[in-house]
């Protein structure tokens, strides 16, 4: 019995393992489709959410940064803690350094010959990078010190002063700091450019990206242009500065002198233009350099006299204008906002509206894609590129422009450049031009979602070449510019906008007549084109509140700019000022937060924003 009854227990306790086991399997075997199913799940809502998680993250690490001023610090190699006198390097006491040759930086020095002394001018405070081996070298005044670049903060350099006091650091540092107020991720970067090397030494250009202009003080516009690479070059013309010059000019012989906004613009930003008309000639025409110089002089003389007057909202009105001149002459987008809904809707509302404006935007493209020609340019899509940033808000204004100047300078028309519907209605809108093809409205409709599509496409430009030809400008009535603005508001949400535009913008060019050669012409591009954005800005855009206001075009908050003079620089320990030290370029390749680019031609400083 006993055998019998554990025979029967071990055959239940079996019974129950194998079906346990069974259960387990087919609990697994209904569970894993599930499982997969949400690791599936789980794997798409990763791939889905991650990207806007890491974008979410990024700001909100972008938004802990707390902005401060700027601050660049160099450590002196202990070797030579006191520096290299430029007269030792001169008379071959000390010309070398570890086996560099520093005889290379004799030649941006001053030579006294009464004293027989060599120095950097008082105004400078100048950074070279030898070739082999790449070392730092730090000038001021009669000294040349070695350093290298430390990426330094506030903390770092306290902590620094802290050693130093105690006798536990004694290694000197030279710290500059600027008068840019930084944040973000790329605060505590400098980039640096130099030109080609010359006896062994090149000289550099710092650059901040990361300059909170609206943030840092007395960060106008004019004074963001003056400290951009690509707005006043060292190596080529400045688009912006000739036309600045052309206001200048134009203000002149409208007005009889230099309207107050103008003028008060000119003094504020004296200083960058003095630097600019003394070290970089090669951005302006040499009349146009000599014109400059005498006007930043004549400005800082008006200004300061009693009878000069000049309110807060002048000069934001100016601001805006400032901001309107970079964007019909610079490409890049970067220095700007992007164009809201509302601007993109004022600026085609403008371009029906004023004569003016339509003019200074045609004549801008136009000189665009002449400069382009002229320099070699023969790319459709680089020319395009190279078009000025506000006229690229405008959908179909380029594309008519570069249309219209190839047929100027080839005398015959580039295939499909535009459409069969442009082509259509600029000859049924205008029987002189006879350089563009003829195309039936047969044709025209092939590319039109039916006879309606048409109707409404030339109700539009017709309404628009009635509205310029009647000239609806300053006198405009509330009404007026209400349906101005829904017309606007049409032409912007119909399908074929830019065929609209380019018509209108074909029109335009056949108006301004003889006026298309000499703006295709190197000659006198600047001059035509300029004459025409400054009629446009100091008899319309200044009273305008739109740009007053930067809803039309607002430069960006985040810049980059080039550290000129005016950087607070000591020395430690022993907290030796150097008095003025203007900043040329440079900060060091061998840091991982340091970017280095090449750069042809040496530099020279210019007083920056405090």
């Amino acid at each position: 019995m006993k055998n019998i009854a554990k025979t029967v227990a071990y055959t239940l306790v079996f019974a129950s393992l194998l079906a346990l086991c069974c259960a387990v399997v087919a609990i697994i075997l209904v569970s894993l489709p599930i499982v997969a199913a949400c690791v599936i799940a789980c794997y798409f809502m990763y791939s889905l959410l991650m990207p806007a998680i890491r974008s979410a993250a990024a700001k909100i690490k972008e938004s802990c940064f707390i902005p401060y001023r700027q601050l660049i610090v160099f450590g002196i190699d202990e070797d030579s803690p006191n520096g290299i006198k430029l007269r030792d390097i001169a008379n071959s006491t000390c010309s070398e350094y570890q086996g560099i040759d520093l005889r290379g930086v004799l030649q941006h020095a001053t030579h006294a010959e009464s004293a027989d002394e060599y120095f950097f001018p008082g105004d400078e405070l100048v950074c070279f990078e030898s070739s082999s081996p790449e070392r730092l070298f730090y000038g001021y005044n009669d000294t040349l010190y070695p350093v290298r670049y430390l990426g330094f903060t506030y903390p770092d350099l306290f902590l620094h002063r802290v050693r130093s006091v105690l006798r536990r650091e004694e290694s000197r540092v030279i710290v500059m700091k600027t008068g840019f107020i930084v944040a973000g991720s790329r605060a505590s970067e400098i980039i640096s450019r130099g030109d080609s090397p010359s006896k062994g030494m090149r000289r550099l250009k710092m650059f901040v990206p990361a300059v909170e202009s609206r943030d840092t003080k007395d960060m106008n516009p004019t004074r963001v242009a003056l400290l951009s690479k690509s707005v006043v070059p060292y190596d080529s013309k400045s688009l912006f500065l000739r036309r600045y010059v052309a206001l200048i000019v134009s203000s002149i012989s409208k007005n009889g002198a230099i309207i107050p906004a103008l003028l008060w613009d000119i003094y504020k930003n004296a200083e960058q233009l003095a630097y600019v008309t003394a070290h970089k000639g090669g951005v302006l025409s040499d009349p146009d350099t000599e014109f400059l110089a005498r006007m930043v002089g004549f400005a800082q003389d008006a200004v300061r006299t009693p009878q000069f007057r000049c309110g807060q909202d002048e000069r934001l009105a100016w601001d805006g204008c400032v901001s309107l001149l970079l964007g019909l002459s610079q490409s890049e987008g970067a220095m700007f906002d992007p164009v809201t809904k509302r601007g993109k809707l004022w600026l085609v509302s403008e371009f029906i509206r004023s004569d003016k404006f339509q003019s200074a935007l045609t004549a801008s493209a136009l000189a665009s894609v002449g400069h382009s020609l002229n320099s070699g340019i023969t790319s459709k899509d680089d020319i395009m590129a190279r078009m000025p940033y506000l006229c690229k808000q405008i959908p179909g204004l380029c594309e008519a422009a570069y249309a219209m100047a190839k047929i100027e300078v080839d005398g015959v028309y580039e295939q499909e450049s535009l459409s069969n519907v442009v082509l259509y209605n600029a000859r049924r809108a205008n029987r002189e031009l006879s350089v563009l093809p003829s195309v039936s409205r047969e044709r025209a409709l092939e590319d039109m979602n039916g006879a309606g599509a048409m109707e409404r496409f030339e109700s539009s430009v017709n309404r628009a070449l009635s509205l310029l030809l009647t000239s609806v400008r300053d006198g405009t009535t509330d009404i007026d510019r209400t349906s101005i603005r829904d017309l606007a508001r049409n032409v912007l949400s119909n399908s074929h906008s830019s065929d609209i535009i380019a018509t209108l913008t074909i029109c335009n060019i056949q108006r301004l007549g003889a006026d298309i050669t000499l703006l295709l012409g190197a000659a006198s591009t600047d001059m035509m084109a300029g004459g025409m954005i400054a009629e446009y800005i100091l008899e319309e855009a200044r009273y305008d509140c739109k740009i007053a206001s930067g809803a039309v075009l607002k430069l960006a908050n985040r810049q980059e700019c080039e550290i000129f003079f005016d950087a607070e620089t000591r020395i430690y320990p022993g907290d030796v000022l150097c008095e003025r030290a203007r900043l040329t370029s440079g900060t060091l390749l061998q840091n991982p937060l340091v970017v280095a680019a090449g750069e042809s031609r040496a530099t020279e400083p210019v007083r920056e924003a405090c």
